[in-house]
Order: structure tokens, then C-alpha cells, then sequence
């Protein structure tokens, strides 16, 4: 049986994340961990390429590293959430850094609680 199709991952199938991330490697590794957990993954680079891509109802929830640009990404979510105001949007950041919760984004997920907190709280919000 493919790991990717397991029943348990199957049912995350009709959920979209867009992943914006500037490092390639992380990028690519986040976007293996989720789809490995049955997520449909569509991942930038960076927040002008995310903006090409994202299209009302595309997406169900937009997950970006601000590390590099948060006030361009505080940008970004309040323009998506304007178009679309079920989608789910989730900022990445060290835990060596604060960021204040602010009204746009759905949650905020240290990246140093690893790859299975990071699964977990994406199907948490996706399930809401």
C-alpha cells in the first residue's frame, strides 16, 4: 500500500495548502511532510509568486514562513482574507523570534516544535 494513501491521509486529500517559503530546501521538505500526511501542496517561493497563484476558493488555508518579509506577509494575508474570508491562514516563525498575534492570520506555529506539531495544527485548523 502507498504510505501516501493510507485511510487516515486519504481524507486530508480535499485540503489545499499553499506553502510560501523562500528556502528551497525547507520549502521542499514541508511540502513532502505534509503531502506524505495526504495534503495537496502548491508551494512559492516567495509572496509575489504565492499571489499569482492563489485564486479564491483555490486554497483552504495559505501557510508561510514571514521570517524574511512580515510586513509584506501581514499584507498578503489581510488582501487574501478580504477575497476569501473562510481561508485559513498560518504564519510560520523561529521561536527565537516574536510575533504578535495579530487579527489576520489563524495561528502562529513555532517552527522549532518540528514537523509532526506542524501536521497536527494544520489538520486542526482545517478541520474547524
Amino acid at each position: 500500500m502507498n504510505p501516501d494513501r493510507t485511510p487516515a491521509n486519504t481524507a486530508n486529500l480535499n485540503n489545499r495548502i499553499l506553502l510560501v517559503e523562500r528556502d528551497s530546501t525547507l520549502r521542499d521538505l514541508r511540502a513532502r511532510i505534509l503531502q506524505m500526511n495526504g495534503f495537496r501542496v502548491h508551494s512559492q517561493e516567495t509572496i509575489a509568486q504565492a499571489r499569482s497563484a492563489w485564486r479564491p476558493g483555490e486554497f483552504d488555508l495559505v501557510l508561510i514562513n514571514w521570517e524574511h518579509h512580515p510586513d509584506e506577509a501581514v499584507a498578503f494575508c489581510e488582501e487574501l482574507k478580504s477575497q476569501d474570508k473562510n481561508l485559513n491562514y498560518v504564519i510560520l516563525r523561529s521561536a527565537a523570534r516574536y510575533i504578535p498575534r495579530n487579527e489576520c492570520s489563524d495561528a502562529v506555529i513555532p517552527l522549532a516544535e518540528g514537523p509532526q506539531h506542524l501536521v497536527e495544527r494544520v489538520r486542526t485548523l482545517l478541520a474547524e
